[in-house]
């Protein structure tokens, strides 16, 4: 059912956090733990850290995964 396909899709926009909030939540974590865990690099979590964006959608949800978890 598309109907019910496109709720779904809205909570997921809606609940997802911003850059802002991702960057506030792992502020006291530790950036080489934090891209073991990704399998993100550790320069790509330590540009995003200081803003140095843009950043794709992947790197964005994987921060969240591991902000979730």
């Amino acid at each position: 059912d598309t109907h019910m396909a496109k709720q779904s899709l809205d909570k997921k926009v809606l609940d997802a956090m911003t850059e802002d909030e991702i960057r506030s939540r792992l502020r006291d974590h530790v950036m080489a733990k934090v891209a073991d865990a990704t399998c993100l690099h550790y320069a790509t979590v330590r540009r995003f850290m200081k803003g140095q964006g843009p950043f794709c959608g992947t790197t964005l949800k994987a921060l969240e995964r591991y902000l979730s978890r």
